[in-house]
């Protein structure tokens, strides 16, 4: 056999081999790839199911949350009612408290209700009570007074100024002229009813409350009802407040205004009344209704 055919032949083993060495290194390749795979998807089967694990747990922990703050929602609203309930009983009780304060404020002034204070007047202080009635002639006129009305007068300084202090025949007088002091809106003259410090204090209060109420808002307005009373006017809404000095509460209309009596209830005839003067023991009078 010659050289040549013996070379191929033993070439031909030699690939032969070098083939199937090849064939085992890739066998042994595709299983170490094969083996990392699989240890990969079951690190990733072993994340996943801890990932879902997870999920449930945190989704267990915000259905918890959601109730706890289900439960404290309603803790607060029941809180928020408790505290508006108190608040409106303590409104009501500051409102009693203030009221009953200036009652017995009313009362230990009951002697200055027929006195009122008019200043503006062009008068010297030594005048006499001729002189003093005179110059106040014009302001009772306005206020559909007149001067049998006053039962004395005198003047005091007030402030810079001379003013005069007139007592009127009863409290109702001083009610006509304090109630038509509009009339005397454009002269120089002002009317005022005769208060203790205590009371001036308390109307004090009401103004200024008042007054920042009302700036910078148009469609409001204020009157003072009386030296413990304040009406505040918005459009057709009418709110009602009172004070002690310190304390501000706001009250219905029907604890200022007081109910107007029906037209159709008359007074007793005069011979009943005088009836009645005679005995108090007398039948009681019923009263009579008009046409």
């Amino acid at each position: 056999m010659s050289r040549k055919v013996k070379n191929t032949k033993t070439n031909t083993k030699k690939f032969g081999c070098l083939q199937d060495s090849e064939s085992e290194d890739e066998g042994t390749q595709v299983g170490k790839n094969s083996s990392i795979t699989n240890a990969t998807l079951a690190k990733l089967e072993t994340d996943s199911q801890a990932a879902k694990s997870t999920l449930e747990t945190v989704s267990k922990d915000i259905k918890s949350i959601r109730d706890t703050m289900v439960v404290h929602t309603k803790k607060i609203e029941h809180l928020e009612k408790r505290a508006e309930k108190t608040e409106a009983t303590q409104s009501r009780h500051n409102a009693e408290i203030i009221h009953l304060k200036n009652e017995v404020l009313q009362l230990k002034n009951a002697g200055n209700l027929s006195f009122a204070i008019i200043s503006g007047v062009n008068i010297q202080k030594l005048a006499g009570k001729d002189v003093i009635i005179s110059s106040i002639q014009g302001v009772l006129s306005l206020t559909g007074l007149t001067a049998a009305d006053v039962e004395d007068a005198s003047t005091f300084n007030l402030g810079k100024e001379v003013a005069i202090k007139c007592k009127f025949r009863n409290p109702g007088l001083v009610g006509r002229l304090l109630k038509n002091a509009y009339h005397l809106k454009g002269s120089n003259f002002r009317v005022q009813p005769d208060l203790s410090p205590d009371q001036r204090a308390v109307r004090k209060h009401l103004l200024s409350f008042a007054k920042d109420l009302c700036t910078n808002k148009p469609d409001y307005s204020f009157q003072m009802k009386s030296w413990r009373y304040l009406m505040v006017k918005s459009g057709m809404r009418e709110m009602y407040y009172e004070s002690d000095g310190v304390l501000l509460a706001k009250i219905p209309k029907d604890a200022v205004v007081r109910t107007k009596k029906p037209d159709n209830i008359t007074a007793p005839p005069p011979q009943l009344l005088g009836s009645q003067a005679s005995s108090s023991k007398g039948p009681q009078a019923a009263s009579q209704r008009g046409p």
